[in-house]
């Protein structure tokens, strides 16, 4: 699914998920392992964002929620590799658990 905002990706993609799997905490439904599938896509800062499904949805929870209070919670970051771009939500400790990448 490609939406135009973020609040439009986790308002048509991310809530239906929740709603039919309240015991998934990733968008894959599984509880570890890589999974660069892409779950859907959003339009951010002049460019569009893969969303892998190995995505915490506890993460895509706060940044929504960061979004209603009219905090902008992202931050673009370079990959480890440097050769493409991602997004990391702005104070967020510990491990990622949020895999956003610019496409």
């Amino acid at each position: 699914m490609k939406c135009h905002r973020f609040i439009d990706f986790f308002e048509e993609a991310v809530v239906p998920y929740k709603e039919r799997h309240k015991e998934h905490i990733r968008l894959d439904g599984r509880t570890s392992g890589g999974n660069r599938k892409a779950f859907g896509h959003f339009y951010y800062q002049d460019k569009y964002w893969k969303v892998d499904s190995d995505t915490w949805i506890e993460k895509l929870d706060i940044a929504f929620n960061e979004l209603q209070k009219g905090v902008d919670p992202f931050r673009i970051m370079k990959t480890r590799n440097s050769k493409n771009e991602c997004l990391i939500i702005t104070g967020q400790k510990g491990a990622k658990h949020f895999y956003v990448y610019a496409i």
